[in-house]
């Protein structure tokens, strides 16, 4: 299985190449985090991001296959169905007190409550 590498959008810097596994700052109560694929339908790459408080501990994690099944770790797998067929896409992850919500391409594609 391969992992992604992440590319975070920056409202002050744009498009930043991430290294995985490397921890960056991102408020998620005023950011989204931005990642741009190009990956097909079915095959094994994978997005992991996970949310950790300001302590290092996990608050959230987030895995998206391009087999199109999401997982969160307060509301398990799920299996949307309207992910765009375009193979570039732009995901959007945002997490607020009460809710995470992925989109792709600027159309919602998951939302579950925390």
């Amino acid at each position: 299985m391969k992992f992604l590498v992440l590319i975070l959008l920056s409202s002050t810097y744009g498009w930043e190449t991430v290294t995985g596994g490397t921890k960056y700052p991102l408020d998620f109560s005023t950011h989204s985090l931005y990642i741009s694929t190009d990956s097909e339908s079915g095959s094994e790459d994978v997005i992991y991001v996970e949310m950790l408080k300001a302590d290092s501990l996990e608050d959230s994690r987030v895995i998206i296959t391009f087999e199109w099944q999401v997982f969160d770790n307060c509301n398990g797998w799920s299996y949307p169905t309207n992910i765009p067929a375009k193979r570039n896409r732009i995901w959007k992850i945002s997490r607020t007190a009460t809710h995470i919500s992925i989109s792709c391409n600027g159309m919602e594609v998951y939302k579950k409550s925390v």
